[in-house]
């Protein structure tokens, strides 16, 4: 088990939230994934409205319960990375620890 990956969806939306700042050097032409286990849709949806509020494309990766997540450039991209030019950020939620962390990379043109 890993300690401390990062703040709550709660603690991330606060102002002054590491979150909110790595997200205000975010452009509308970035996507944000967010992954998502069952239960957290409550908490997904906290942080996609923060994000939305700010002008943010944002996508959601539903997953089922204990499902890894892992992702890869030349996986599947959602509306919105298609729609968008540049990186994309992707933040990841334990729900067994209530942490979340981020991770980025370019999004290649095909």
């Amino acid at each position: 088990m890993q300690e401390n990956l990062g703040e709550t969806p709660v603690e991330a939306i606060r102002p002054g939230s590491k979150f909110l700042r790595v997200m205000a050097n975010i452009t509308p032409e970035t996507a944000v994934t967010l992954w998502c286990y069952p239960d957290s849709f409550e908490a997904f949806r906290a942080v996609r409205e923060e994000l939305h509020r700010r002008g943010l494309p944002t996508a959601g990766r539903p997953l089922p319960e204990g499902a890894p997540i892992g992702g890869s450039a030349d996986g599947s991209k959602s509306v919105v990375q298609q729609l968008s030019a540049g990186f994309s950020s992707s933040f990841f939620h334990d729900a067994s620890s209530g942490r979340s962390t981020k991770r980025s990379r370019a999004i290649s043109e095909a």
